[in-house]
Parts: C-alpha cells; sequence; structure tokens
C-alpha cells in the first residue's frame, strides 16, 4: 500500500508501459504524381516534337497530292511510256494483254499512292485525338509509302519535274514526321487518356 503523503509518480513517455494513451502512427508523406516526361508540357499541350511531326505529316500528304495530281494530267504520256517499254521488253505481246497491263501498273501505282494518302491523313486524325493503335497503324502507312515511292517515281521518271520532286519532298517529308512521331515525348502524349 502506497504511502498517501508520497509526491505522485509522473507517466512515462509515450508507448511506456502502463500508457493507455493509442500510438498515433507516423504521418505519411504527401502524395506527390509523377513528373511528366521530358519535354512534355505539363498543361496537357501537344508536344513540341509531335506537332512538328503532325506538320510533315500534313505537308507530304500535300507535296502527295501535288504529285498525283500532276500525274493524273500527264497520264497519256505516262501510259504511252510503260507501253513503250514494254514493248521493248517483249514485242510478241497482244495488244489487249499489252493494254491491261499497262492500265494495271499505271492506274494501280497512282491509285494506291493515292489510297496511302488517305489512310495516313485519317490515321493522323484519329491519333491526334489519342485513339489506342492508330499511331502504329499512321507508321505502317507511312513505311508503304517509303516502299511505294520509288516505283512512282519510276513511273512518272522522264515526265514533268513538278510531279518528281512532289513525290521526292512527300519521301523526305514522310521520314522526318515518322522520326518525330515516335521521339519519348510524342509516345509519352499519345499514350495518355483521350480528351
Amino acid at each position: 500500500m502506497s504511502d498517501p503523503s508520497s509526491p505522485p509518480v509522473p507517466p512515462g513517455p509515450a508507448g511506456a508501459p502502463g500508457d493507455r494513451l493509442p500510438r498515433r502512427p507516423p504521418p505519411r508523406p504527401a502524395f506527390s504524381p509523377a513528373p511528366p516526361p521530358p519535354d512534355t508540357p505539363a498543361d496537357g499541350r501537344r508536344p513540341a516534337a509531335l506537332r512538328a511531326s503532325a506538320w510533315c505529316w500534313a505537308g507530304s500528304f500535300a507535296a502527295g497530292a501535288l504529285g498525283l495530281a500532276t500525274a493524273l494530267v500527264n497520264r497519256d504520256t505516262i501510259r504511252a511510256r510503260v507501253t513503250e517499254a514494254a514493248l521493248e521488253t517483249d514485242p510478241a505481246l497482244a495488244p489487249d494483254v499489252l493494254e491491261t497491263g499497262v492500265t494495271v501498273t499505271v492506274d494501280g501505282m497512282l491509285g494506291t499512292a493515292a489510297g496511302l494518302v488517305v489512310v495516313a491523313a485519317l490515321c493522323l486524325v484519329l491519333a491526334l485525338r489519342r485513339t489506342p493503335g492508330m499511331r502504329w497503324v499512321l507508321a505502317v502507312a507511312g513505311v508503304l509509302t517509303l516502299f511505294l515511292l520509288p516505283l512512282v517515281l519510276s513511273l512518272v521518271a522522264g515526265g514533268t519535274t513538278v510531279d518528281e520532286l512532289s513525290f521526292l519532298v512527300q519521301a523526305a517529308l514522310v521520314v522526318v514526321a515518322l522520326v518525330t512521331l515516335f521521339v519519348g515525348s510524342s509516345r509519352s502524349w499519345l499514350r495518355g487518356p483521350r480528351p
């Protein structure tokens, strides 16, 4: 039994035996979101690399359209050159076979080039809206364009300078557009949430 005249014993430090106060957990650090990738604007705007890619794509569409329009104007001249080349290779070709082959070659190449321009333009619009997978479809369309343009250039070679220069400019712009499309800031923005 304790002596009532003895002084009271002060309570021990927090957490000591006999202390009935609950222990508080240590404060958690404040949540901070991951910083945006380098060169990616924090306000959600398109990064400079992606804007450059979009302008290069648009320029390639304009150059391709100009080249195709010039080639269509000179379609008869192109057909005559292709017919002459085919007859030099095989003079015994039947007229109907020759006509079909020339039509398929000329119209097929120019039509495919025009189709790739349209597909790439649609994919660019959808990619800039952050539609999933459109960046890869756009890249495939660009690579196919680069494979096709040498054939188109050989088709229009010897004609006007406008169509040849237009297709050369188109090829150069597609290369730059593809490179800037896959820069880190462009990839990060395109993988973001849709607006």
